[in-house]
C-alpha cells in the first residue's frame, strides 16, 4: 500500500507542475480558442470575542468592489475540527483558498537570545503536535544583516519543518539539500527515520539529533555583542531596514493563495523611535521648553517620533495588508531567562518599549497580539483556534486585465451574531505573466502549484508514473513525461525554447521522499 501512495502521488505531482506554468519565457496568448474565466476566492474568518463563528451562509454575507455588489457565486464552508485526517491522506486535498500557511518569522536582531530559543521550543511543539494534516508552515529569519531570509517554504513535511526551525538559518547542524522550490531543508536519507510517532514516543523532536539549541544559543549571543547601544538615528534605519525588508517578503507571499498567517517572534523596536516618547515628564519638560523660546532643549523627532520611520512602517503594513497576511506578533519578552541573555539592562530596557510597535502591526493586519507571551504554546492553541473555521467566498469580476493592478474589497456580514467581527482579504492583485515575476515569486508560486495538484494550463502534457517495489519501505518511480509541442511552442520568438520539469514524491503523510528537477533547452 504504501507503494501505490507513493505512485499515486508522485504522478499527479508530475502532471500538475509541468501543465501548469513552469515554462520559463511562456507568453500569456493560448492555443487555440479557449475561454479564460477568472475565478477570486475569498478566504474569510469570522468570530466573536476571538472564538470562531459557525453555521454561517452565503446569505450572510455581501461583496463590494469598490461601489459594486459582486454577485457570490460559489460558497464553501471549510471547519478543521470536522475533518477527518484520514480524508486528506486518502487523496481529498484543501483548496488552496481555505488552507491556513503559517510561517514563522523569527526577529533574529532584535530579540534576545533565550527568546529565540524560547520561541523556537514553542513552535517545533506546535508543528509535531498542533497543527492540522492540512496546513502547511515555513520558517523565515530576519536580521539587519541579511535581511529576511525564508529557510524553508510552505511545507506538509513536518520533519523538515522541524528540522528548519532547529537550524533557523544560524546554524546548520544537518546536510542542505539542493531543492530549488524549498520544500526540503534536511536530508531526505535522515528524514525518513523522523515520523510523527518518533516525536510523541520518543520524547520529543529532536530526540536523537545534536544539541543544536545550545549551539543556537551561543551563536545568538555572538550576533547580539555587536548590536551596541545605539543613537536615535541609528534605531531609525534599523525600523526602516526592518519595515523595508518584511515590505519585500509581503510582496512575495502574494503569489500564495488564501490567508497566510505570520508568527513574528520578537522584542519589537523601541516604539518611541517611530511615535515619539510616551513619557509625561518628558513631554512637559518638552512643551515647557518651548513655551520659554528654548528651541535647542527640543528634538522635535522624540516628541513626535520619526517622520521616515513611520512612512516605511505603514508602508510595510499595507503591503501585508494587500497580500491577505494577517500578522501575529509574539512578544517574546516573557521568555527571558534571568541571569542568562548576556546582554546590557539598558538594551534590554529599550527592547522592552515596542508593545505598541508590535500592537500596531498586529492590529493593522488583522493579527493578534499576544503580550509577554511567557506562555507560548498557550498562544499558539489560541490562534489554531481562532483560524479553524474558514469561510470560502467566490466572485467573478468581468474584464479583469493582467497587469498586476489592485482591486479593493469588501466583505459585510448580514443578520450575524450579536458583537460579530470579520476578518478577510482586503482587495486582489490581477494576475501577472509569469515572465513579469521576480524569481522567488515564481519559487514560491511554482511549489504552491505542485502542492495544490493543479491541473490543465498553457501547457499540454501526458505523464506516465510506474512504482517499483524494492527489500525496504521505498519504492523507485520511473516517471516518462509527453509534452505537446505545439502548445509549448506558442507564442515564442526563438528557436530556443526553454523549460524547467519539477517532479516531487510525496508520501501518504504529506512527507518529501524523494524530488528531481530538471532544465532543459529544446533547440527548434
Amino acid at each position: 500500500m504504501r507503494v501505490s501512495r507513493l505512485f499515486v502521488v508522485s504522478c499527479l505531482l508530475g502532471l500538475s507542475l509541468i501543465a501548469g506554468w513552469s515554462l520559463a519565457n511562456q507568453d500569456d496568448q493560448r492555443f487555440g480558442d479557449s475561454t479564460d474565466v477568472i475565478l477570486i476566492e475569498i478566504p474569510v474568518h469570522v468570530s466573536v470575542k476571538g472564538r470562531p463563528v459557525r453555521g454561517l451562509t452565503a446569505d450572510n454575507f455581501e461583496i463590494l468592489e469598490g461601489k459594486k455588489r459582486q454577485k457570490i457565486i460559489a460558497f464553501e464552508v471549510f471547519d478543521l475540527t470536522l475533518i477527518d485526517p484520514s480524508d486528506l491522506s486518502s487523496g481529498i486535498r484543501m483548496p488552496s483558498a481555505a488552507r491556513r500557511n503559517f510561517l514563522f518569522l523569527f526577529d533574529l536582531s532584535n530579540t534576545l537570545p533565550a527568546g529565540v530559543v524560547r520561541a523556537r521550543e514553542a513552535a517545533i511543539e506546535m508543528v509535531a503536535g498542533s497543527l492540522h494534516p492540512a496546513d502547511l508552515a515555513g520558517v523565515a529569519t530576519f536580521s539587519q544583516s541579511n535581511g529576511v531570509e525564508l529557510v524553508l517554504g510552505f511545507s506538509p513535511d513536518r520533519a523538515q519543518i522541524i528540522a528548519a526551525l532547529e537550524g533557523l538559518g544560524v546554524v546548520d547542524p544537518f546536510e542542505r539539500v539542493g531543492d530549488p522550490l524549498k520544500l526540503t531543508i534536511a536530508s531526505l536519507e535522515n528524514q525518513i527515520t523522523l515520523s510523527q510517532s518518533d516525536i510523541v514516543e520518543e520524547g520529543g523532536p529532536g530526540a536523537g539529533r545534536p544539541d543544536v539549541a545550545g549551539i543556537l544559543l551561543e551563536a545568538l549571543k555572538d550576533q547580539q555583542t555587536l548590536i551596541n547601544r545605539a543613537g536615535r538615528d541609528v534605531v531609525k534605519n534599523q525600523i526602516i531596514g526592518l519595515s523595508s525588508s518584511l515590505e519585500e517578503l509581503a510582496r512575495i507571499l502574494d503569489s500564495i493563495s488564501g490567508r497566510k498567517q505570520i508568527v513574528l517572534f520578537t522584542e519589537g523596536f523601541d516604539s518611541e523611535v517611530v511615535f515619539g516618547t510616551q513619557d509625561p515628564q518628558r513631554i512637559q519638560e518638552i512643551t515647557d521648553a518651548v513655551q520659554f523660546g528654548q528651541i535647542w532643549r527640543v528634538d522635535s523627532a522624540e516628541r513626535f517620533g520619526s517622520g521616515d520611520a513611520q512612512m516605511s512602517l505603514l508602508s510595510m503594513l499595507e503591503s501585508f495588508r494587500r497580500s491577505d497576511c494577517a500578522v501575529h506578533t509574539v512578544d517574546t519578552g516573557g521568555l527571558r531567562a534571568a541571569g542568562n541573555t548576556g546582554i546590557a539592562n539598558a538594551q534590554r530596557s529599550n527592547l522592552s518599549r515596542g508593545h505598541d510597535g508590535l500592537f500596531m502591526i498586529a492590529s493593522q493586519t488583522g493579527g493578534q497580539f499576544y503580550r509577554n507571551a511567557n506562555d507560548l504554546g498557550e498562544h499558539m492553541d489560541d490562534l489554531l483556534d481562532r483560524t479553524s473555521v474558514t469561510y470560502v467566498l467566490t466572485i467573478q469580476p468581468k474584464g479583469e486585465q493582467m497587469d498586476g493592478e489592485y482591486h479593493p474589497l469588501k466583505v459585510r456580514l448580514k443578520n450575524a451574531p450579536k458583537g460579530a467581527s470579520i476578518s478577510h482579504r482586503p482587495g486582489y492583485f490581477a494576475r501577472r505573466a509569469y515572465r513579469e515575476l521576480k524569481p522567488a515569486e515564481r519559487q514560491i508560486s511554482t511549489a504552491e502549484m505542485l502542492l495544490d495538484g493543479a491541473e490543465g494550463g498553457l501547457i499540454h502534457t501526458d505523464v506516465l508514473a510506474v512504482a517499483f517495489a524494492t527489500a525496504d519501505e521505498r519504492a523507485y518511480v520511473l516517471t516518462a513525461i509527453e509534452i505537446d509541442g505545439y502548445s509549448l511552442m506558442s507564442g515564442q520568438g526563438s528557436n530556443i525554447v526553454p523549460a524547467e520539469i519539477y517532479t516531487y514524491a510525496f508520501d501518504s503523510e504529506g512527507r518529501v521522499r524523494d524530488f528531481f528537477t530538471q532544465a532543459i533547452n529544446i533547440d527548434l
